[in-house]
């Protein structure tokens, strides 16, 4: 039978898992350190000179892999996927010919309608991770598998120059 003074102890005992349910997935959750952009698409062209071993590159031709782009106009991209035994990881990157198609390529990507929040979608599952990132006329996504995130992040902080500023909320 219940009682009122086991029924608040029920309803305290489940605020309390709920809440460290919710730290320990918040806790988890790959937080970036930094997020870095090209200022000029050429940058990308770098990625041969990431120093991994044994490192292999297949430079996509077209952008038709990147289902995101669905006909946005675009001035140039470099599209390519990056293997080695330290990373691995798919990038497509953009200069659109306007913010306004960049926007429209965020929004495809995060599913985030309107002006985003910030300048940057990292997101995660159980095993898979993508990177998203605009700057005015400039996107990439990157797709990498949730192990290799955190060297990923290190390898574009070597292969791009700019650094963007975000809020950590």
């Amino acid at each position: 039978m219940f009682t009122k003074k086991r029924a608040l102890w029920i309803v305290v005992g489940l605020f309390v898992a709920m809440f460290a349910i919710a730290f320990v997935l918040n806790s988890i959750e790959p937080k970036p350190v930094n997020v870095w952009i090209f200022d000029d698409i050429s940058e990308c062209e770098g990625i041969t000179q990431l120093s991994y071993e044994d490192a292999e590159l297949v430079q996509y031709e077209t952008p038709t892999a990147d289902k995101h782009l669905k006909n946005l106009s675009y001035s140039s991209f470099f599209a390519a996927e990056y293997k080695s035994k330290e990373v691995e990881f798919e990038i497509f990157a953009y200069e659109f010919n306007d913010f306004a198609s960049a926007q429209k390529y965020f929004e495809n990507v995060t599913g985030i309608d309107g002006s985003p929040v910030s300048n940057f979608v990292i997101s995660s599952g159980m095993t898979r991770s993508e990177i998203v990132v605009l700057d005015n006329e400039r996107a990439y996504t990157v797709l990498t598998s949730r192990a290799n995130l955190k060297e990923t992040e290190r390898a574009l902080g070597v292969l791009f120059s700019k650094k963007l500023s975000f809020k950590n909320n």
